[in-house]
Order: structure tokens, then sequence, then C-alpha cells
């Protein structure tokens, strides 16, 4: 997973999905970037086409990692179609969304 530390945050773009193949790994990695940083992670979603459930659990989690730390996950550009399941499915409570 490609990331870098700029004013004083995470910042990562996800590409393609991030669905059941591939949220695990994912959340781990960002678990791990958690544990090293704590800082808020942006989050550029410009390229994201697609997002399952097993994704929003590891929204989730990741947000619920970094939050005692008084941290963020935040999620920009994203397409209306995975907005909408976002925010369908409760999610904003737990990440916040930069329009």
């Amino acid at each position: 997973m490609i990331y870098k530390i700029s004013d004083g945050n995470i910042e990562m773009d996800l590409r393609g999905e991030l669905d059941i193949a591939n949220a695990e790994v994912f959340k781990k990695n960002c678990i791990e970037i958690a544990d090293e940083h704590k800082l808020d992670f942006i989050i550029d979603c410009k390229n994201l086409d697609f997002i399952d459930s097993s994704a929003l659990g590891a929204l989730v989690t990741i947000n619920n990692k970094v939050a005692p730390e008084g941290k963020k996950v935040i999620l920009k550009n994203l397409k209306p179609n995975v907005k909408k399941l976002i925010t369908v499915s409760n999610v904003d409570k737990y990440v916040q969304i930069e329009e």
C-alpha cells in the first residue's frame, strides 16, 4: 500500500475496487500504519469505483483504531455510488466525508 505523510496526515489514494478480495489486507496495513504514525488518515477516493460491506467494516475498524488517539479517517472525492453505500450503511457516522 502506498501512502505518504504530508501536513501531519497519512495520505493515500484508493483505486479500483475495495472489496472482500482485498479489504482485509487494506485494514491490516492501515492499522500498522496507524500504530507507527498516530495521525489522521486522509483517503482520496477519486479513483475508487466500488466498495462492499467488507470495505465498510475495514473503514470502521480503522476509525476505531485511530479514534482513541483523537485522530480520524477522512474520505474525499467519493463517487456517488460509493458515497451512497457509505451513507446508507451509516458508516459516515464513523468516518468523515469531505466534499
